[in-house]
């Protein structure tokens, strides 16, 4: 979106960052989040622009709510890390009817007497760790400790949610699963056996109790049906520690989130369901998102001759593998060896299993990431043979080139370019996924075949229907991509209802795309809400949005009100602004006085606004006091923000001191931020501490503070903790 962006109003904008809606995250962290829009299509001039750009701007409005909501302290570089992390989300669920069924219908692993089954019980190769090469000679390698290995360690121990994301081969499963055992070798372990059993196994009445939850590629398991933060919450409820979900993705799928800065920049619109990404993005505000690169640092290069120590005579394989010139997991892995196997085929049997391998690769290239049977495997591999191929009277069969593509490359006992599924069918292996695009895999420069579309879309469930329906629509295949999110929406998916009124909000069918935000706007799917708003102001019905603020008050929904607030502040009407605000503050709703009020500032003298804020203030209590803070500070009465930093020091609310010192900061007022970081260092905040000591060491390396971009350390909140 460029700075002029167009308001749903039809008035031009300031630019986001410029605006006091900007600080209601209380820190930088927030400003990258706001950045992103769920579905980035690219916006063009015209009335098209105009239409389709509600959506978008409403998605990235959507984005900076969901943090301000949602947000919770990061853990993870914390000394001594709460009892429990995790996704603070205010979920009431529906009630649900305990049932009995046995863990076996929802976990992939149970022991003998039926219950989930000990960590240290489970072999590695059940839990997604390949063999190395030479593994039959002398069995596994020792393992190396990773640079990564102490923080992830801390975030395990804290419980709560972590993810280990790199590329394909770096070495995640192993890594993961080694610290695993070696800290919760007791625990049960408990392996969803689908994407919705998590789910279904808490709504059976089911609590898992000193336990690890394994969800070895992540992206398989996210979604409105698996994993999203309500499931998390559930998980692992406030004040508990003994449930750890541990994650491992791949840094392709972890980019398609938009959660890699750049490459979401210039890769813009390859967003999966959206329900996964918020809960990426609230894991990775917490610091509980963690990297392991393909290479070896210098620190664990260093190791493996202590490594070495525990390996059988002769086994040089992690000397060996560092000094590849290739990736060391990509080494030991035989990455290199599996695409040779894919694009070196010679005898018919090889360019056979080279086409079903080529074939499920596109498939997942296309979105699909389940299993596909044999018979649909062999119907879709003629179209990756030559001609003269395809002639030939001595054509293996569909088995004999399954069997070959299965076939472990030599020198391995799991590395294998099609996967056979426990259901089932086969998957192309990960590396070939992530390789598949650039020389020399046989793919590279090439379009997804026409045939693979109908072919996925008939294999898909829901949660594929998203990934399906946003690959074809970067690959310019409109109609597949309008066909998978019809089916998730008549299966009543909000998000896919929302996708379609984009889609026609770009072919500027407004009776369509309003008739679709109409629809996901009554599952309360806030930027459908924002976008339907945006439709409403333009054409001057501000009777609907008047109801749906009505609605929001009397059912106590913050995010509706969060939302209408955005609109009502957008169109620059400070009588209803004021309306609003004070209905907030009387229903509760604390948040909204915290938008709301900066808005109100541009208006109004400082009388009224001290009058507002003590309202607040005696309302609210702890929260009271931050949104008196943040305003006073947004509206430049220094006298009063002092006092109010005072009382919020006396009350032993020291933490939102220490969120407005670094705005301070921020804004060249260093010694005004020292000076209260100091005071609430005195008091004994940990957080005030640290964040003294990084600007010390700033300060001793000649930055300045109109330059400097420090961050908030991790373990400060993402927005004043009080709300």
């Amino acid at each position: 979106m460029s700075d002029d962006a167009v308001s749903p109003t039809g008035t031009e904008l300031k630019p986001w960052w410029k605006s006091a809606w900007l600080w209601t995250g209380g820190a930088v962290s927030v400003l990258a989040i706001g950045a992103c829009v769920y579905f980035g299509m690219r916006l063009g001039t015209g009335p098209a622009n105009d239409l389709a750009g509600i959506a978008s701007f409403a998605a990235a409005v959507v984005s900076i709510v969901v943090t301000v909501v949602q947000g919770r302290r990061s853990s993870s570089a914390t000394a001594h890390p709460p009892a429990v992390t995790h996704v603070n989300v205010q979920v009431s669920p529906s009630p649900v009817e305990p049932t009995t069924t046995p863990l076996s219908a929802h976990l992939l692993h149970v022991d003998e007497t039926g219950t989930a089954p000990r960590v240290s019980q489970v072999p590695d190769a059940q839990l997604g760790v390949r063999s190395a090469v030479r593994q039959a000679e002398f069995g596994p390698t020792p393992y190396l400790e990773r640079d990564v290995d102490d923080e992830l360690t801390t975030a395990m121990r804290a419980g709560g949610m972590v993810v280990l994301y790199g590329p394909a081969t770096a070495g995640k499963s192993r890594t993961a699963t080694a610290l695993l055992k070696r800290l919760f070798g007791d625990r049960h372990l408990y392996v969803p056996a689908e994407v919705g059993s998590l789910r279904a196994l808490l709504d059976s009445g089911h609590q898992p109790q000193d336990a690890v939850v394994w969800l070895d590629n992540l992206e398989e398991y996210l979604g409105d049906r698996g994993i999203d933060r309500a499931v998390l919450s559930r998980l692992c409820p406030p004040g508990r520690g003994d449930v750890t979900v541990v994650a491992t993705l791949r840094y392709e799928e972890y980019r398609k989130h938009g959660l890699d800065t750049e490459a979401d920049q210039a890769d813009d619109g390859k967003k999966p369901h959206p329900a996964g990404t918020a809960l990426l993005r609230e894991l990775k505000n917490q610091g509980r998102l963690f990297s392991l690169a393909a290479d070896l640092s210098a620190t664990e290069r260093a190791g493996i001759a202590r490594a070495q120590t525990d390996a059988r005579p002769g086994d040089d394989r992690l000397s060996e593998a560092a000094e590849s010139g290739r990736g060391f997991g990509e080494h030991l892995g035989a990455g290199e060896e599996m695409m040779q196997r894919w694009i070196g085929g010679g005898n018919i049997l090889e360019k056979f299993g080279a086409a079903y391998i080529s074939a499920a690769v596109d498939a997942r290239r296309a979105g699909y990431h389940g299993p596909i049977p044999t018979d649909t495997l062999a119907e879709l591999a003629e179209g990756y043979l030559l001609a003269s191929f395809k002639e030939r009277g001595n054509r293996p069969t569909s088995q004999d080139a399954v069997e070959w593509a299965t076939q472990p490359v030599v020198g391995t006992e799991t590395s294998t370019c099609l996967v056979p599924h426990r259901s089932g069918g086969y998957r192309a292996e990960d590396y070939l996924i992530d390789r598949a695009e650039t020389p020399p895999s046989p793919l590279a420069g090439k379009p997804i075949r026409e045939a693979i579309w109908p072919t996925v879309l008939s294999l898909a469930d829901l949660e594929h229907l998203h990934a399906i329906g946003f690959a074809a629509y970067l690959a310019d295949n409109h109609d597949i991509a309008r066909t998978a999110w019809r089916r998730a929406a008549h299966a009543g998916d909000a998000q896919a209802m929302f996708d379609l009124g984009v889609m026609a909000a770009h072919r500027l069918n407004i009776i369509e795309a309003e008739a679709w935000w109409q629809k996901a706007s009554k599952t309360k799917h806030y930027a459908a809400m924002l976008s339907l708003g945006g439709l409403l102001q333009k054409r001057g019905d501000t009777k609907q949005l008047e109801t749906w603020w009505h609605n929001a008050v009397e059912t106590g929904d913050a995010m509706t009100m969060f939302a209408l607030c955005y609109l009502v502040e957008q169109h620059g009407d400070p009588e209803l602004t004021e309306s609003l605000w004070r209905k907030a503050v009387e229903s509760g709703q604390f948040i909204v006085t915290f938008v709301l009020g900066p808005a109100l500032c541009k208006h109004v003298d400082s009388r009224q606004v001290d009058s507002w804020c003590r309202a607040v203030g005696d309302a609210g209590g702890d929260k009271g006091m931050a949104i008196l803070g943040h305003t006073l500070y947004l509206h430049g009465d220094t006298n009063a923000m002092e006092t109010w930093l005072r009382n919020a020091i006396a009350a032993g609310t020291t933490s939102t001191v220490v969120v407005l010192g670094q705005l301070l900061r921020q804004e060249g007022k260093t010694e005004q931020a020292s000076r209260w970081l100091h005071t609430a260092n005195d008091a004994g905040d940990a957080d005030a501490k640290k964040l003294l000591q990084i600007w010390t060491s700033e300060d001793e390396d000649g930055e300045t503070a109109s330059d400097s971009e420090t961050p908030l350390p991790s373990s400060l909140p993402t927005h004043s903790p009080t709300l």
